[in-house]
């Protein structure tokens, strides 16, 4: 893990990038969120993110919406941009997109007493969100 990320983009940009729209600020975020994002959009990054089946959205519900080039509920949308938000922070951490990658879909021992879970699952949940964005906010400060 590198102390100094060498993506020294914010974590908006680097959101935007991934979803090609701008992305300056969380109010940015809430909008898209409020909105929906497209399921083009979705799939893209399913597919950028190594997202599992369902993670975000059934299949069932993601067949129906394809047909008719909808958006995710907004619960989706938050669950999606929360995963990638996750994501994108563990870029900054790590420097590179690749490892963020493999740290995000690695499974650890996140969780006392639990089986090891994979961060880019615990980030569906707020809660898991916020615990991956202390785990790394405490590292990078070398608080352990």
């Amino acid at each position: 893990m590198k102390a100094e990320q060498e993506d020294s983009r914010t974590v908006f940009a680097l959101m935007g990038d991934l979803l090609r729209c701008q992305v300056a600020t969380e109010a940015d975020v809430l909008a898209l969120t409020c909105k929906g994002v497209a399921v083009g959009t979705y799939k893209r990054l399913a597919k950028t993110l190594q997202l599992e089946s369902g993670m975000v959205v059934s299949v069932a519900t993601m067949r129906r919406r394809s047909k008719h080039r909808g958006r995710l509920t907004p619960e989706e949308s938050d669950r999606l941009l929360r995963i990638l938000r996750t994501h994108c922070k563990a870029i900054r951490f790590f420097g590179d997109p690749a490892l963020a990658q493999e740290w995000m879909r690695r499974p650890a021992p996140l969780l006392p007493g639990e089986q090891p879970i994979s961060p880019q699952a615990l980030a569906i949940f707020d809660s898991g969100a916020r615990l991956l964005e202390g785990l790394m906010d405490s590292t990078a400060h070398g608080i352990f």
